[in-house]
């Protein structure tokens, strides 16, 4: 087997979007080849990974988000993503062991590392729920984001969010609202509000991040 040519490797660069699904890619054609060109294909393939995701850093999507339940988003140079950023170390196992095992394993369905996805911050921030990781500190708008979770001015803040939970922007729990006290002034007007575990003004919140009744 010939090693693809650089104009193969732009053009393999060019599915970059594909390399990024969260699905397995599928390499049971691969199965067929040599023990040689086997180990030529997985070098190729690795290469053409690591350059990728050059590429995508380049373009500033440096967020990686991973998992199906809870999406947990990190810097795409998280320690806790070594395994599958480095592509080197990801196809590690199979490029220096039996070729055999890789024949077996993508038969399964089940050979080949997964490319990590990654995202740029809009992407992220325009995610209906996930949280960031505690290792690396991505720095998003949230902390913890939840489903219909909604930014609100505390001025903002009526009667109809009695009872509902509030969030910092940045992730922190602010109690249950049971209470907003407007005061009006020939300064203007003030509003300080009473939760459950805090006593929050305009000074130290802007705006919160209001849960909905049936996320509670």
């Amino acid at each position: 087997m010939t090693m693809r040519s650089e104009a193969e490797l732009r053009a393999a660069l060019t599915e970059a979007h594909d390399l990024y699904s969260e699905a397995e890619s599928d390499f049971r054609e691969q199965r067929f080849l040599s023990d040689d060109e086997l180990r030529a294909f997985m070098r190729d393939q690795a290469s053409a990974e690591k350059a990728a995701i050059r590429q995508a850093i380049e373009e500033h999507r440096i967020y990686v988000v991973a998992g199906s339940g809870v999406r947990r988003v990190h810097l795409y140079d998280c320690s806790s993503l070594r395994e599958q950023v480095d592509r080197d170390r990801a196809w590690s196992p199979w490029q220096h062991g039996d070729p055999e095992n890789f024949r077996q394993d993508v038969a399964h369905g089940d050979g080949g590392p997964r490319m990590p996805k990654f995202w740029s911050r809009d992407d992220v921030e325009a995610l209906s729920t996930y949280v960031t990781c505690q290792i690396c500190s991505p720095t998003l708008s949230h902390t913890k984001k939840s489903r219909g979770e909604r930014t609100t001015k505390l001025t903002s803040l009526a009667a109809r969010h009695i009872g509902r939970s509030l969030t910092s922007l940045d992730g922190a729990p602010l109690g249950v609202l049971e209470r907003i006290v407007t005061t009006v002034d020939a300064s203007g007007s003030s509003v300080l509000v009473e939760t459950s575990t805090h006593t929050i003004t305009e000074a130290e919140h802007t705006a919160v991040l209001v849960v909905p009744i049936e996320a509670q």
